[in-house]
């Protein structure tokens, strides 16, 4: 079968299997069709920097329905953009949850009309599972214990739906066992946080997963070393949030750092950045969760979760600039490995996959701050940290942002089936 002729071609670094190499990349049709040198196209653009994969991120919360005021798909989507994230999967606890039929092809709708990037939708593991979305969703959440919006009871119950489930979907875990939480007495500091959710309480819940006989299943957040040994075992991949690795529970940053699971300490947070520099941490996941800064003035009743969106790419592509990670292992952890867990062709520059691109230019790395990112809830806790973001992205072969404005209108960004 003869190649597909490009109708654009993008030259310059580019970041193609770890490495970055001088290419010619062809596109046609919103997919890579041609990587080489010398294509013939009419219309060659020369890319200054280097040329990256987007990132995938498998974990956020867009807070629509039902809270909008905190953040919202358009807002959202945006924020992923300008970070350099062209596909992400919406979260199911919202008000109501994503956990029947209805509510999901109205979130559905929503992203077709409201999105900037591409999305899937997880569904929340119940207590019945129903054919229809199973057949539909991207991914389903299985919760072992209390976090913003969910409060599972039977999570026995749940766990054998889970396992059913887990033959057709990926199934994500959030792994704390209920039993080792203490949500009774109020934290006033992120330490007592730690205490009230303690990492034994992650490692709990992932050797319960296991002696309960559930051998497919990937473990999200992931922030307790100490359960390595049973992820092993159970053959689980997992991801890491950028707060558990760029964050702990000494940062001086209040309830800003609330969050489930809790920030861990120093050494906890080290042996963390130790497994995913040794690649046994599969991949990153953001786990965006915006709250409003009036939500966050008073540690005792303020809600878990940070905005994350738009700085995860940025804060790995500085760690690079700076010599401490690999570009591969970036590549890897924050574009391959999520978008080929959910099974879509994103995060690699290769033939046959969708031409999104991030181009950086290593000049304009740039402290954090929250008056320069894009957030409805207006705050980060990352300031002050140093971050590379992208000048522009491309998704589909068309341009969604460029040197700081959007280029699309909401509604370019779909739900994709996996």
């Amino acid at each position: 079968m003869a190649r597909q002729k490009s109708e654009i071609v993008f030259a310059g670094n580019a970041l193609v299997n770890g490495e970055i190499q001088r290419v010619e990349i062809g596109v046609s049709a919103g997919k890579i069709v041609e990587i080489g040198k010398n294509i013939r196209c009419d219309k060659i653009r020369e890319v200054n920097g280097i040329i990256t994969p987007t990132m995938s991120d498998n974990h956020c919360h867009m807070r629509v329905p039902g809270a909008s005021h905190k953040e919202d798909i358009r807002h959202g989507t945006m924020c992923a953009a300008y970070g350099g994230v062209t596909w992400i999967i919406h979260m199911p606890n919202t008000v109501p949850p994503t956990d029947n039929y209805d509510a999901f092809t109205e979130k559905m709708a929503m992203i077709n009309s409201r999105s900037y990037v591409d999305s899937g939708i997880a569904v929340t593991v119940g207590e019945r599972i129903d054919k229809r979305l199973l057949e539909r969703a991207t991914i389903y959440k299985l919760y072992m214990s209390e976090t913003t919006g969910v409060n599972p009871r039977n999570v026995d119950s749940l766990i054998e739906n889970a396992k059913r489930i887990s033959e057709k979907k990926v199934v994500f875990v959030h792994a704390e066992d209920k039993n080792l939480i203490d949500t009774e007495t109020p934290a006033t500091n992120l330490m007592e946080h730690l205490g009230n959710r303690p990492e034994r309480a992650e490692e709990s819940a992932i050797m319960r997963l296991y002696q309960l006989g559930m051998l497919k299943a990937h473990i999200t957040h992931f922030s307790a070393p100490g359960a390595f040994p049973w992820i092993q075992a159970g053959g689980y991949t997992v991801d890491v949030t950028p707060h558990h690795l760029f964050l702990n529970a000494l940062s001086d940053i209040g309830a800003y750092g609330k969050v489930n699971p809790a920030l861990k300490t120093q050494p906890t947070q080290s042996r963390l950045w130790e497994l995913f520099r040794q690649g046994k941490i599969n991949m990153v996941a953001s786990d965006h969760a915006p709250h409003t800064i009036e939500e966050k003035r008073d540690f005792k009743t303020a809600p878990s979760g940070l905005p994350n969106l738009e700085t995860t790419l940025p804060l790995f592509m500085a760690k690079w600039v700076s010599g401490e990670i690999s570009l591969d292992r970036i590549q890897q952890a924050l574009m391959e490995n999520p978008a080929a867990l959910i099974g879509i062709k994103k995060g690699k520059l290769q033939v046959g996959y969708d031409a999104d691109f991030a181009f950086f230019e290593l000049s304009q790395m740039r402290q954090i701050g929250a008056e320069d990112l894009h957030y409805k809830c207006g705050w980060t806790p990352y300031t002050g940290m140093y971050g590379l973001f992208p000048y522009e992205v491309v998704m589909r072969g068309n341009t969604i942002m460029s040197e700081g404005r959007m280029q699309i209108e909401p509604g370019y960004g779909k739900f994709v089936r996996n």
